[in-house]
């Protein structure tokens, strides 16, 4: 099952299916169908735990299926029962977002933002400054109906020749269940009025 490959040393948001309970970490191999996720910081996820993810970038988008088989420390074996990958450079649906604005928070960084276009993984942002890739930043969306609080990280930059701004890449690593829900219907209510207008 070489499809999972694309998995190694990508950041996972993986969710306990029984609880809605979200566990971050980075996959560490792939070996087959199981995967072996390094946790930040202690979880107490339990064997048999079914649980789910989604993720997404240049080697491939996946929405993936599976359950607990092992535990060591922060690290879990996880068997991916049902998966469906879209190789290549395919992601999750995307759609504009006018009018949402956007605070990054990196360390005692604060750069305001202009939402580009937003999908279930992730976002495009457009600002005036510079955040490294790999930084992690905390990220705050003024949506019409709520705030939404994210912890991302910084997956492109794109800075333009001609100012100081600069096309943000952005991947979602973590939040929690409430901001995880508001975040979720917000990019769901976009979708189907971008489906609404098409």
């Amino acid at each position: 099952m070489k499809m999972l490959e694309f998995l190694t040393d990508q950041l996972l948001r993986v969710v306990r299916m029984r609880d809605s309970v979200v566990f971050v970490g980075k996959a560490v191999t792939v070996d087959g169908q199981k995967v072996r996720v390094a946790f930040y910081g202690s979880t107490n996820l339990q064997v048999g735990d079914e649980i789910k993810f989604s993720t997404g970038g240049d080697r491939g988008f996946a929405n993936l299926f599976g359950a607990v088989i092992g535990l060591e420390g922060n690290e879990a074996d996880l068997w991916i029962s049902v998966d469906e990958v879209v190789p290549g450079l395919d992601r999750a649906p995307r759609t504009v977002a006018p009018g949402t604005t956007a605070i990054l928070v990196s360390g005692d960084q604060e750069l305001n933002a202009s939402v580009c276009d937003l999908s279930a993984s992730g976002m495009r942002v457009r600002t005036l400054g510079v955040i490294a890739v790999g930084e992690m930043v905390d990220v705050h969306i003024n949506s019409l109906r709520s705030a939404i609080s994210l912890q991302c990280r910084i997956a492109r930059v794109v800075q333009s020749e001609r100012s100081d701004a600069s096309e943000l890449g952005i991947q979602i690593v973590g939040a929690d269940n409430l901001n995880c829900a508001r975040y979720n219907h917000f990019v769901e209510s976009l979708l189907r009025k971008a489906t609404q207008a098409a």
